[in-house]
Parts: C-alpha cells; structure tokens; sequence
C-alpha cells in the first residue's frame, strides 16, 4: 500500500502483519540540500552527515603518513571517521569530500620527518594546523561552532525567502507558507 499523503510525502504501510510505518518528506529533503550547498558543494551539519571527518594522506608514499592516519581515526573514535587511502591525488579528495558534504577533512604530511596535521573545517573553508594532542578537543570546540554557524546561516536564508501571506501571492523568490488546520482558521477578519 503506498498512497501520496500530500505533496513530496510518501507514506508506505507493511500490511497487517507487520507493523511497520515510515514517511518521506521529499520536499523537505530537497530544501534542506538546496540550502546547505553552494558552488563546491555540499555543506551539511554533523548530525545529518554520513561521515563527520575523513582523514587522509597528502602524499601517500611518505612513510609513516598512513599510519599516523590510522592514529588519528583512532583517536577520534567516537566520530564518525573514515580513512582515504586511495591513490587518487589529494586536490580529487579536497573536492570529492567538499562536493558529499564531509564537515571535517584532515590532512596529513609528514616531511623531514616532521608531521604535520591540517583540519579543513568544510563550511568556512578554514584549514588550521592543529597538534594531534589537541586535535580531538579541537574537533570537540569546532563541531559545535560548525553546526551553530550553518543553523544561523538557515535561518536568514529561511527568514529572507518566506513570507507569510493570506491572499495566495508569491514573495520575489515564489516561497510561500500558509499554515493551514483544517478548518476555516485562516480567514480575513476585516469583513
């Protein structure tokens, strides 16, 4: 049994012997990648994102650059890290991860036996060079300011884009919200 509830909202009921009811809100889907996105691609919060930080080599012949990747995802253990060790080149990684959304890349070099660990924070574009001893209290900081930075930036686009009207007109970018019960409670009292 599937039935189209509304307009982007599918609803599908297992049958009798099964108790199982999910729903799909396409439309909401669709706003919520059309307004976490822009020329690079994807920017998505960290609890929405598949992966949180991957971790790769810049240059992956460098002995010991693996390694220290598979440190790091050990110790940032309780995100959801994975570990490229490609050998695709690290500027097709930089924008494979910016293009799916990955909120948090990190990039390892080791040269003169010297490592070094950049963090690529995905919606300000930032990269700082963080110790590994300070890199899981740095991610700790900066997810929060990430998540509260892309809800902030949600909030203009929704609060500049949307109107609330009574006669059915468009605003200048053709978004409208009515809210609607059911009932007549949404009727003109100048009458």
């Amino acid at each position: 049994n599937c039935e189209m509830i509304k307009v982007g909202e599918i609803s599908y009921d297992f049958n009798s012997y099964h108790n199982i009811k999910f729903r799909f809100n396409f439309s909401l889907i669709i706003a919520s990648l059309l307004i976490n996105s822009d020329e690079k691609g994807l920017y998505l919060p960290t609890y929405l994102s598949p992966v949180n930080v991957v971790a790769y080599p810049k240059n992956k012949a460098k002995q010991g650059s693996l390694e220290l990747c598979e440190k790091i995802k050990e110790i940032l253990g309780s995100y959801k890290v994975i570990l490229d060790d490609s050998d695709d080149s690290a500027g097709y990684k930089s924008a494979l991860y910016d293009l799916n959304g990955v909120p948090f890349k990190i990039i390892v070099t080791i040269s003169n036996g010297e490592e070094k660990i950049v963090v690529c924070n995905r919606y300000t574009l930032i990269k700082e060079e963080v110790s590994i001893e300070n890199l899981k209290r740095y991610l700790d900081i900066n997810f929060v300011k990430y998540n509260k930075l892309i809800f902030k930036n949600n909030r203009k686009i929704i609060d500049k884009n949307i109107s609330l009207i009574r006669e059915g007109m468009l605003n200048e970018n053709n978004v409208n919200i009515v809210p609607w019960c059911g009932d007549n409670c949404f009727v003109n009292n100048d009458d």
